[in-house]
């Protein structure tokens, strides 16, 4: 199934780029995601064998028809045609990161216990950019458990600053024992 999901998700992102419309299709396929993802009952009707593909093409067509570009709208078809409806959503996604891997971002996952100020934010941002090189988009949240400090999920990496991660590594080198 990884196959099927990096083939489609490239074939669709090369069409965007043929179409010079990637940026485009970057909004519309995370719109077709997040009303895939809240409705999920419509992906369960793409992926069910008991209902006939014309059924199932004809609902794609009232559903989606002047919401999404053709190819998006193709994609679907063809993804439901071909039995692989339950990797729509991973070829989505696998076109959304050649989307940033193309356009030279990389996502930093910041997870902090209080919301960070616009200016942290910045000061944050301008190291990171720093740090990879590269343009980075932030993608910030919030968890209690982190304690204070930040911890950061930048390309593939951990970069903890969090007291809870502190906390852990100064555990682990306790041997385990709990403070």
């Amino acid at each position: 199934m990884a196959d099927v999901i990096k083939e489609y998700g490239k074939a669709l992102y090369e069409l965007s780029v043929e179409d010079n419309r990637q940026s485009d299709y970057l909004g519309q396929v995370r719109y077709l995601n997040k009303l895939l993802r809240e409705t999920p009952d419509l992906l369960s009707l793409l992926r069910a064998p008991s209902i006939p593909k014309e059924e199932r093409m004809a609902v794609i067509d009232r559903v989606f028809a002047n919401r999404i570009e053709p190819y998006l709208c193709s994609f679907l078809k063809l993804m439901t045609k071909r039995g692989h409806a339950s990797a729509i959503l991973p070829c989505l996604a696998e076109y959304e990161r050649l989307w940033y891997e193309n356009s030279g971002i990389v996502i930093a996952e910041i997870t902090t216990a209080v919301p960070l100020s616009s200016r942290q934010k910045s000061r944050l941002l301008d190291k990171l950019e720093a740090y990879v090189g590269k343009s980075v988009e932030m993608r910030c949240s919030l968890d209690e458990s982190v304690l204070g400090g930040v911890s950061i999920m930048l390309d593939g990496k951990l970069l903890e600053g969090s007291i809870k991660g502190r906390l852990d590594t100064f555990r682990e080198h306790l041997g385990g024992k709990t403070l």
